[in-house]
């Protein structure tokens, strides 16, 4: 019903969230005013490949930072998870 029922106990999870922003955006953004959003776009591609690559999710895209998430699925452990996520930004 799409309602949400306080009342009911919460649920644990384990998680790692990465935050990963564009550097010198303001300058970028300048120099390249309306073509911004190709830089953007393709830097998007880029980060959500890589995260993807290793076992996380993109979470939400902010302007010119990228919320990413990776969760221990299935047999994967969080320690696995975890390297993952440094290989993911070793990538970038």
């Amino acid at each position: 019903n799409g309602k949400v029922d306080a009342t009911l106990p919460g649920k644990v999870t384990q998680a790692i969230f990465g935050f990963c922003d564009i550097r010198n955006f303001t300058d970028c953004t300048e120099v390249l005013q309306g073509d911004v959003v190709k830089l953007v776009n393709g830097i998007a591609q880029y980060v959500h490949e890589a995260t993807k690559d290793n076992f996380g999710a993109p979470n939400k895209n902010i302007g010119d930072a990228f919320l990413l998430v990776w969760k221990p699925k299935g047999s994967l452990s969080l320690s696995f998870v975890a390297a993952s996520a440094l290989r993911s930004y070793i990538r970038t």
